[in-house]
């Protein structure tokens, strides 16, 4: 192996500014490279770097190839073992070390054979285990298990004989957890973590993570339930879901150990774990409720495939057709869409953020995804906005990658997200507008337009268009009238600027609306003193215009509450930003215990309302779904084919409450 600097590009800038100088070899810098590596290869080291994230801004901290002066090397003491000896030392140093990575190419080795094997990468886990500060000893983790383990039979013994006894299965398997996690909790704090200090708000923090493993252990419940499977297998999974959010829970967060890790990794490995904890309660819950009406209706768009329908493209219906294709016609079959829409907006939002303010500031951004009520919706529900929000991610990635760093074919990509995001929804053309409104506001970014790559790119966007303009065509202009001269002409004049205004505060949230505020006076504070250039410049345009046809449509028109989500994805990164220096100046402590109670308290709602949905609750009942509402899952199938096989004329919902004639279902 061989790693050399080329020499290009100069040195990223230093990520710290107080104690001495730590250069680091960095292949993932601009300028750095692997060269001749396979694809498994690089995968297994992106990834080792991504899990080591939450514990450095370092973008390669694998890197063997580095200079620190001796004593800082020493600080890491004998625990820095193998090729993980640049990692323990930046985790040792801290603030002290002053990181500079320098761009270098990695050559695959010529001579020899690598030592990277199954034994060190468990080596690997165990010492980032160790950095969250964990489970500290096998004595320790043994104790847990054997409290786990009885805790587990008593569980199961009372939750069989609530049900012997006629309970139902909510009713029962909620007596099981609460009696069993009772008796861990005296058992975990004086036997399994006897060593652990014992803190003031232990036991707040104990129910706060209770109530998730509950949420969870539900979701378990209603999914191995409704696949049909054995009571006692059902239980079994349930308890088990559970207990791996309380295992994690009472490890890392209630009884945590002495050692207390800097604001911004706590921040950082809560971040990590509520994102996880989000994404399996969506896993384990979509299938387990019933479909919304407007899934319904989605849903029967995906049993006609075609490239455009009356009042929505046709990304909605290829999203559903697909995972019904895998999953079944089945509710999580069509929600699977949603989460993988989801992963794909936290990708591209956290790259969005790090690019613009750096690694934390990402962190904390896909903490307000997670919790925030629009973006925590869109992860659940398939609706138009999932894919949308996806492609608005991704193009404005793109977009700032493009224009702020100068990277030409990046346009290409922000082209083919904009593409993507019109076969979504039309409402991403207003990213067009904002940036040629940013482009003119800017002569050292206006030479872009003098350039082959901006119009390259909106032809790609045209080009994977071009079918959804075809399908118009060729009907009469349907969905172009529908979403566009029918709504500006031909509605009644409403105003309704102040029902927009509510919808944001929904969208967003009490802390969300917080932060959005705080956000926007930084940007002001930023302009003032800084002839508004730059990044701040970029997030504003890419957040007002498109906010600003939506309230001048609202003086006139009708609005829905789903309008304006996606675009509060440009001022994320602000709002993040805004967490990101409390926590590093020491100030705003309101601020942040506001977004710390709103997260946990977000995640909590969502967790309960899932449980009531799909299971109901104590002294509440169960929903028995969303079948109160007019129209739900089975309902609307039933009613749809006795219309279908009435005749070849079917009346077809618009999604606004208007119903129209159309001749041809299939093309509806």
């Amino acid at each position: 192996m061989a790693a050399s600097p080329p020499g290009l590009p100069h040195p990223e800038r230093p990520r710290r500014q107080s104690g001495r100088r730590c250069p680091v070899g960095s292949r993932y810098v601009d300028g750095g490279a692997t060269v001749g590596w396979p694809f498994y290869r690089n995968a297994l080291s992106r990834l080792g770097a991504a899990l080591a994230s939450p514990f450095t801004d370092v973008k390669d901290p694998l890197s063997g190839f580095f200079a620190i002066r001796r004593e800082q090397l020493l600080d890491a003491g004998t625990r820095a073992k193998g090729f993980k000896i640049g990692l323990e030392t930046l985790f040792a140093g801290g603030d002290s070390l002053n990181v500079c990575e320098v761009p270098i190419s990695f050559f695959e080795r010529q001579k020899g054979k690598s030592k990277i094997g199954g034994s060190q990468f468990a080596a690997y886990l165990s010492q980032l285990i160790r950095f969250c500060k964990g489970t500290s000893s096998f004595e320790t983790l043994q104790r847990f298990s054997l409290v786990g383990l009885v805790g587990f039979f008593l569980d199961l013994l009372i939750v069989a004989s609530a049900q012997t006894l006629g309970a139902d299965i909510m009713v029962a398997h909620i007596w099981g957890f609460c009696v069993a996690t009772v008796c861990n909790y005296v058992a975990h704090a004086h036997f399994s973590f006897r060593d652990r200090p014992k803190g003031g708000m232990q036991l707040q923090r104990f129910v706060l993570v209770g109530i998730m493993a509950l949420a969870m252990r539900g979701g378990a419940i209603a999914t191995t339930s409704a696949l049909g499977l054995p009571m006692i297998v059902v239980l079994v999974a349930g308890i088990i879901g559970g207990g791996i959010v309380s295992y994690i829970g009472n490890d890392f967060y209630v009884f945590r150990g002495g050692g207390q890790h800097a604001a911004k990794t706590r921040w950082r490995m809560a971040t990590v774990g509520l994102v996880c904890y989000v994404v399996a309660l969506r896993l384990l819950y979509q299938g387990a409720i019933d479909l919304m009406p407007q899934e319904a209706y989605y849903w029967r768009y995906a049993q006609y495939p075609a490239w455009g329908y009356f009042d929505h493209p046709p990304m909605v219906a290829w999203l559903i057709w697909l995972g019904t294709a895998v999953f079944g016609d089945t509710e999580f079959g069509v929600r699977i869409g949603a989460t993988l829409c989801w992963l794909v907006t936290a990708y591209f939002a956290f790259r969005f953020a790090d690019g613009l303010f750096g690694r934390m500031t990402a962190f904390l951004t896909l903490l307000l995804l997670s919790v925030l009520p629009f973006f925590f919706m869109i992860g659940t529900v398939t609706t138009p906005d999932a894919p949308l929000t996806a492609a608005w991610a991704g193009a404005l990635y793109f977009l700032q990658r493009a224009i702020l760093q100068n990277r030409p074919q990046a346009w290409l990509r922000a082209g083919v997200c904009i593409g993507l995001g019109m076969l979504s929804k039309y409402t991403i053309a207003l990213l067009g507008p904002a940036t040629l409104v940013f482009l003119l506001l800017h002569p050292m970014h206006r030479r872009g337009l003098l350039t082959k790559w901006p119009y390259l790119g909106a032809v790609l966007a045209f080009v994977l268009f071009s079918p959804v303009i075809a399908w118009n065509a060729r009907h009469d202009w349907a969905s172009f009238q529908f979403q566009g001269s029918r709504r500006w002409a031909f509605e009644d004049l409403v105003f309704s600027t102040p029902s927009l205004l509510l919808f944001i505060a929904i969208l967003l949230g009490p802390v969300g609306l917080l932060l959005a505020g705080a956000g926007a006076g930084r940007i002001a504070l930023l302009s003032d003193r800084f002839d508004f250039r730059g990044k701040e410049a970029f997030l504003a345009v890419f957040t007002l215009v498109p906010l600003f046809v939506f309230i001048f449509f609202s003086l006139f028109h009708s609005v829905k509450m789903n309008w304006t989500g996606p675009v509060w994805l440009s001022l994320l990164p602000v709002m993040a930003n805004v967490v990101e220096t409390a926590l590093s100046r020491g100030t705003m402590p309101r601020l942040l215990a506001a977004v710390k109670a709103a997260a946990g308290g977000s995640v909590l709602f969502f967790a309960i309302l899932f449980h009531y949905l799909a299971l109901g609750l104590p002294l509440v009942g169960y929903t028995n779904g969303l079948r109160g509402l007019p129209i739900a899952w089975e309902e609307f199938v039933d009613r749809e084919e006795l219309v279908f096989r009435q005749g070849d004329t079917a009346l077809v919902g618009s999604g606004t409450g208007r119903v129209v004639r159309l001749t041809d279902t299939k093309a509806a």
